[in-house]
């Protein structure tokens, strides 16, 4: 078998998650692949009807997709570590979905997870864990279902464009909260 590279394994990743929005009614791809930008590798564009022309676009959402090797793809859920600074960059651009591909090179198959970091998840977790390098973050298993990926997007662009707003406010903890 010949050894595939790190650059291969974030190739494939990049395809297997172009593949998957491709194949949802009510989103578009635009990721780009050896991408070199600092924290994102494109956007998924959102619309409301499935003919995708201009006056039909809701908005667009920044994704991040990394890729592993990985001989067990029979999770659910699994963790990923990320830089502060990438959360900190993600965070600027008011929250970004981040894909992590587990690829099986023998078996020839791939399972993508995910998470979308809003504003708020992305300014508590930084919060939380500033002092630290990195952060183990948990992501779930993207869903085949073509409706159900077009909904993550929908609910995740309307929440970060509501949480946009004050994402640079204090975040009040449950304690604070009870106090009030």
């Amino acid at each position: 078998m010949i050894k595939i590279t790190t650059k291969d394994v974030e190739e494939l990743a990049v395809n297997v998650v172009k593949k998957s929005i491709v194949k949802s009614g009510f989103l578009s791809q635009y990721i780009n692949e050896n991408d070199k930008e600092q924290f994102w590798d494109g956007f998924v564009y959102i619309y409301n009807n499935r003919r995708k022309r201009k006056e039909d676009f809701e908005g667009r959402v920044s994704v991040q997709v990394k890729g592993t090797l990985k001989t067990n793809l029979s999770k659910d859920e699994i963790s990923y570590s990320v830089d502060i600074v990438d959360l900190k960059g993600f965070l600027k651009d008011g929250g970004t979905i981040l894909f992590v591909v587990y690829i099986n090179e023998e078996e020839n198959k791939e399972k993508i997870y995910y998470t979308a970091l809003s504003p708020v998840k992305l300014t508590t977790l930084i919060e939380k864990y500033k002092s630290q390098g990195s952060k183990s973050i948990k992501l779930k298993t993207f869903p085949d279902e073509p409706e159900r990926k077009s909904t993550i997007f929908y609910q995740f662009f309307n929440e970060c464009k509501k949480q946009s707003s004050f994402k640079s406010a204090d975040m009040l903890s449950v304690e604070d909260m009870n106090e009030i």
